[in-house]
């Protein structure tokens, strides 16, 4: 007999790594024991006061004085968690990533097949977002002259204050296509954007996290990055997006966003929906 798994994936932390410890506790009251937890990004792991200097967006959204306390979290965190990366993160350990900076209990992908700790699980993932003038490494405007290859020179260019934090954040053409080349029908495909525009955004075109969906049909595809909870059928793929940990309101009561995890069940074959959590009184159409 099969003994199902309980797999979960959250949507955007937000550096928020205690509340959401908190709330994997609460999912585990009421499903069992979490065998895996995955990531569609914007975890927020700056663990140092320095690893707020790659968070992108205004100087007022960086907090170096709350690295103790996520650093603290997340020595205590204790679920195997994957993730890809979205486009608030600590870039500078990602897209080269430095496993041991995060412990060694964290797995991370910029494309391909996300390493996990659920025996045959098949789970694709796509690190960051769209921006169609930085499909390439050296696209964009640089100063210095130098055309950078690979994410390290990315990575470097950026530290040194040569290019925009925000080119660590937009995933290459390359990647898309090492997606396209995996074989079709994974359990699960994580992005961080949504493959189809979500309500609230108006005259948007279509994006590639569309076409990767269509071309693998995944039986499972979560996203984050909008904040808002959904669920629509893209052809055989369902997809589901997933709300960020808390709003602004609702953090001052330490209370969970409704639909910011997607509950699943494992038996080595099948993974199938069980519920979205805490549970949303209505998905937006999309």
């Amino acid at each position: 007999m099969k003994i199902a798994q309980t797999i979960v994936v959250v949507g955007d932390i937000h550096s928020e790594l205690a509340l959401a410890a908190a709330a994997l506790d609460r999912v585990e009251e009421q499903f069992g024991p979490i065998a895996q937890v995955f990531s569609v990004g914007d975890v927020g792991l700056f663990l140092e006061r320095g690893d707020w200097e790659f968070l992108t967006g205004p100087k007022k959204h960086r907090h170096p004085e709350r690295s103790g306390e996520i650093a603290a979290a997340w020595k205590e965190w204790r679920w195997p968690l994957s993730m890809i990366g979205g486009n608030h993160e600590p870039y500078q350990w990602l897209r080269e990533f430095a496993s041991q900076r995060f412990g060694g209990h964290l797995d991370y992908i910029n494309a391909g097949i996300l390493s996990h700790h659920v025996p045959g699980l098949q789970v694709y993932g796509l690190s960051g977002i769209h921006h169609p003038e930085h499909m390439t490494f050296a696209s964009g405007e640089n100063p210095t002259g130098a055309r950078p290859r690979q994410w390290v020179d990315l990575v470097q260019l950026a530290a040194a204050k040569k290019v925009s934090l925000k080119r660590l954040t937009y995933y290459k053409q390359t990647e898309i296509d090492r997606l396209l080349a995996l074989p079709r029908a994974p359990d699960l495909l994580l992005l961080h954007d949504w493959p189809v525009p979500p309500p609230h955004v108006r005259g948007s075109t279509r994006r590639p996290e569309r076409d990767i969906v269509e071309r693998l049909a995944p039986k499972y595809v979560c996203s984050g990055h909008h904040h808002t909870p959904a669920e629509i059928m893209l052809g055989p793929s369902r997809f589901i997006g997933l709300n960020i940990i808390s709003s602004r309101e609702e953090l001052r009561r330490r209370a969970v966003s409704p639909g910011w995890a997607a509950i699943f069940s494992w038996d080595g074959s099948e993974l199938e929906r069980c519920a979205i959590w805490p549970a949303a009184r209505r998905l937006p159409v999309v």
